[in-house]
């Protein structure tokens, strides 16, 4: 794993409740277990393949534009992209009431749209941030679950990746904007970089834990 674009094809993350860890595939069947049964959504969100995932239980009064809000803070948002989801060939985003949508295979919807009104157990949708550097999620509803009183909970993420940095195999802390070389910080400082750019600190962007890592300028959650 010495660049972003050799991911692992698996990874396991904890149920923040109790803290079991899991794989992806079925860390959903332990989630139910723990939670127990109640009227969210359950959904899973994942990113890159099988290698960034998320558990979230959704209210029932959760929105598109909520959904779009948490993705954003916990694993896109850098510079105010726009967004979109498609759900049964349909876009759903932002609707600015002086575009023109003439050129649309489907006129996009509005995001203000309520999930429980365009998602049902077995739904299936994409997602996708940023229409220049994008980054696409890939989610599904997996059934219904118990959750608390905010509209959006976390259950379970992905435990954050130990990438290897290409000079010497140790911990990558940094990661090129360009070609997505994996580097450790003491690497960079020895002169041990790619040759993307001339400045020694130009051009690199924190390792995190998100299918948007080093694309853009995605620092983290809550970045930008």
């Amino acid at each position: 794993m010495h660049t972003l674009m050799d991911p692992p094809s698996k990874t396991t993350g904890s149920c923040l409740k109790c803290g079991a860890t899991y794989a992806n595939s079925h860390m959903g069947t332990h989630l139910a277990r723990c939670h127990g049964a109640g009227d969210a959504l359950h959904l899973v969100i994942t990113g890159g393949g099988n290698t960034w995932w998320m558990h979230l239980a959704a209210r029932p009064t959760t929105t598109l534009r909520d959904l779009d809000h948490h993705l954003r803070a916990t694993w896109l948002e850098c510079c105010g992209h726009l967004s979109s989801f498609t759900i049964n060939g349909v876009p759903y985003e932002e609707i600015d009431p002086d575009a023109d949508f003439s050129w649309y295979s489907a006129a996009p919807r509005s995001v203000a749209a309520r999930l429980t009104k365009v998602l049902a157990v077995g739904s299936t949708f994409d997602y996708v941030y940023d229409f220049g550097s994008s980054t696409e999620l890939d989610g599904r509803v997996r059934g219904t679950i118990a959750a608390g009183k905010r509209k959006i909970t976390l259950l379970a993420q992905n435990a954050p990746i130990a990438w290897a940095c290409a000079a010497c195999g140790g911990p990558a802390t940094r990661a090129c904007g360009c070609c997505q070389a994996l580097r450790c910080a003491p690497c960079c400082d020895q002169g041990q970089r790619c040759d993307c750019f001339d400045d020694a600190d130009e051009g690199w962007l924190p390792v995190v834990n998100s299918p948007r890592v080093g694309v853009c300028g995605y620092e983290g959650p809550h970045a930008g």
